[in-house]
């Protein structure tokens, strides 16, 4: 039922004119105005009870409902006065409250007409528009909130729509915005073909940037500022017209981390330099221009000499800081046309593609090395280094960029031996040498998987009672095709890193040896094993080792002797004291092996918690006919019975150095006088017969 204000006037219900409004969605109302200015609704349609509730009857304001938000009331009442005071319609939006508290729109307007009787009444209606006020809400909060760039574009290109983001992505209000065309926010090369695209789609359909996901494009800020922008173009219609929208997300910070993706793929993260796989690619590239040409590459393989003592003694933050500077006077002394990369640790590769056919490489070469001996400042220290420099030059040392490196790092690894400071060119014995260490270093590894590896003993005889007082055990390799000569395999295994499994290999088979021994009823003496600096360097996996081996065959570990050399020694003192510290606490005795070739003080000797010297036979070979070495020899026991230590000699071949050392006081001999390294049978028999030394 209508809500009935006064049926007892001409404005009643009474009035069939208006009957029918009360069958129709939408709020019809009539209201007057007195002419004493008393404002009232004498009726209201049916839908006003349903939207109002009893609100409907009650007035705020003159002509406002009561149901009227309160924030709309003032802004209701002044347009409808002002209809009033002009006899114009009153256009009506406000909000109102319904009777479950849920807010409402609606949107009409009202016509007056003056009375006969004097005073004004209006005819009008309110629609219900709350539906779609809350889609245009929701639309305006995901606008508004999108972090991405949202443009309506009409058919001729000019904004009829922006979002937030839009603003803020160009620095633009958006007033500034709508009405203007959307190549303003473009560069202005996108612009010259903006017009263009949109012609071509009207004309034909066939769409550039259109409807095919998000191209990239540059973007322009109202300070002039580029960006790039992710940009999808879709077309929508709409009342039979046509539009585009536009959805744009800036992605400076996605290409910026891209870019930085792209550098660490390629560069070297400390120095900067180009990577291994960029500077092949550049080699390669480089290779294909100079095909036709012929004209010379050269490869330059570049390591700093003693660069490990510097990260060693000052700190890996010093040696960063140090390479840093190298890796600048590098690109210096290279020149502009130079490819320089890091290719791991201290090492670089330089290739020289400006070198002409009649300019000596020697003449760069030259110049690289005089550059890196200038003193040098890293971390407020001066530095004065050098670099070993390995030559290959295309296309004479190497077709491709594989055998070009190769090349030139084994003619590195050639200077290297020849000392510090020192340069090498590729020949064709050094590339028949670096495929044979190749080779070997595969066959290494079959063989420590094959266990090929065993090992010999070399009796140590004391020089009194000449009885054997301990062994030294030797590795041996002994292939289907014959022998390997330590010399040619343990320097490769040592710089493969090979050498730490196949003296676990020796440790073991002595501690086996030993048991087995011991279980025939052998009275067995002390066995020395050698370790190499790298496991000196890795006292974990050295003591596993031995503890493992300990552990497996139950031995005493008074029987089994550690030498290491004087040089492995006198790198890390403070390491090495407490690495030996730890082999005595297993019960472990330590030598230091081939005494008298580094660089030890007394100082330095008399720290390590060591049982025995060993003196390097090279001391010991020219004993008897070099007075120098006579005076040596006499020296180092000297100093060892000083220190309470035991002397061994190596390499005793001769009576004559057997008369030697007697007079100097040696106190064990260990040599070919006595017995070169022999199989564990062999030795087993000397121990049985207990086979001494003869006066």
């Amino acid at each position: 039922m209508p809500i009935e204000i006064d049926q007892s006037t001409e404005e009643g219900l009474a009035d069939r004119n208006w009957e029918w409004g009360s069958a129709l969605p939408v709020v019809i109302f009539r209201r007057i105005q007195e002419p004493g200015g008393e404002m009232r609704y004498v009726w209201l349609s049916q839908a006003a009870q349903r939207l109002f509730g009893d609100k409907g009857a009650l007035q705020a304001l003159p002509g406002v409902l009561a149901a009227v938000h309160w924030a709309d009331r003032e802004q209701l009442a002044k347009a409808i006065a002002d209809s009033a005071q002009r006899l114009e319609t009153s256009q009506e939006s406000f909000r109102a409250i319904s009777p479950s508290g849920e807010v409402i729109w609606l949107d009409g307007a009202a016509k007056p007409e003056r009375r006969d009787a004097g005073g004004i009444v209006w005819q009008g209606m309110w629609f219900d528009v709350s539906e779609g006020k809350r889609v245009h809400q929701r639309l305006d909060l995901i606008l508004g909130h999108a972090s991405d760039a949202i443009i309506l574009i009409d058919e001729a290109g000019v904004m009829q729509m922006v979002n937030a983001a839009v603003c803020e992505m160009f620095g633009y209000e958006t007033d500034e915005l709508v009405g203007r065309p959307v190549a303003m926010l473009m560069n202005r090369h996108d612009q010259e073909r903006h017009a263009g695209y949109i012609n071509r789609y009207l004309i034909s359909g066939q769409a550039m940037k259109l409807g095919q996901g998000a191209r990239e494009l540059m973007a322009r800020r109202k300070d002039g500022g580029q960006f790039p922008l992710d940009l999808a173009v879709n077309e929508v219609r709409s009342d039979g017209k046509l539009y585009f929208i536009g959805i744009g997300r800036d992605v400076s910070s996605r290409k910026a981390t891209e870019a930085r993706l792209e550098f660490l793929a390629y560069h070297d993260v400390l120095t900067g330099l180009s990577n291994l796989t960029k500077f092949r690619a550049d080699f390669d590239r480089l290779l294909v221009e100079r095909k036709e040409s012929g004209q010379p590459l050269n490869l330059l393989s570049l390591g700093i000499d003693g660069f490990s003592f510097i990260n060693s003694t000052l700190g890996h933050h010093v040696g960063d800081s140090v390479l840093k500077a190298i890796a600048l006077r590098l690109q210096t002394l290279a020149g502009p046309e130079a490819l320089v990369a890091r290719v791991g640790g201290d090492r670089f590769f330089v290739l020289l593609p400006d070198v002409a056919p009649k300019r000596l490489i020697s003449d760069r070469v030259e110049r690289l090395l005089r550059g890196m001996k200038e003193p040098l400042s890293a971390e407020e220290q001066e530095f004065e280094l050098s670099g070993s420099i390995g030559v290959a030059v295309w296309p004479r040392d190497g077709a491709d960029v594989d055998s070009m490196i190769r090349h030139a790092e084994a003619a590195h690894e050639q200077a290297k031996s020849l000392g510090p400071g020192s340069v090498q060119i590729f020949t064709k014995e050094l590339g028949e040498k670096g495929a044979k260490t190749l080779g070997l270093q595969s066959r290494i590894r079959r063989a420590i998987e094959n266990q090929e590896f065993i090992a010999y003993y070399q009796p140590q005889v004391d020089l009194q009672s000449g009885a054997i007082v301990g062994m030294e055990a030797l590795v041996r390799w002994f292939t289907p095709e014959g022998p390997i000569p330590p010399v040619e395999f343990i320097p490769i295994a040592e710089e493969f890193g090979l050498i730490d499994p196949i003296s676990e290999v020796v440790v073991m088979a002595v501690c086996r040896q030993l048991k087995e021994w011991k279980a025939k009823g052998i009275a067995c003496v002390p066995v020395a094993v050698n370790i190499s600096w790298r496991q000196f360097r890795n006292p974990r996996r050295l003591l596993a080792s031995l503890d493992e081996a300990l552990s497996a065959t139950g031995i005493d570990p008074a029987l089994l002797e550690i030498e290491l050399t004087e040089s492995s020694a006198m790198q890390d003192i403070e390491q090495a004291i407490a690495t030996i510290r730890m082999l005595n606490e297993r019960g472990l005795s330590c030598a230091i092996d081939d005494f008298g070739t580094g660089y030890s003080s007394l100082s330095a000797l008399k720290r390590f918690p060591i049982q025995k010297l060993k003196v390097d036979r090279s001391f010991v070979i020219d004993l008897d006919r070099d007075a120098n070495d006579a005076a040596i020899v006499n020296a180092i026991i000297a100093m060892a019975h000083a220190l309470k230590l035991k002397v061994v000699a190596e390499g005793v071949e001769t009576e004559s150095h057997l008369r030697f050392l007697r007079e100097l006081g040696c106190d064990t001999l260990q040599g070919y006088l006595f017995s070169p390294p022999v199989a564990p049978e062999k030795v087993e028999g000397f121990l049985k017969e207990g086979k001494r030394l003869e006066a």
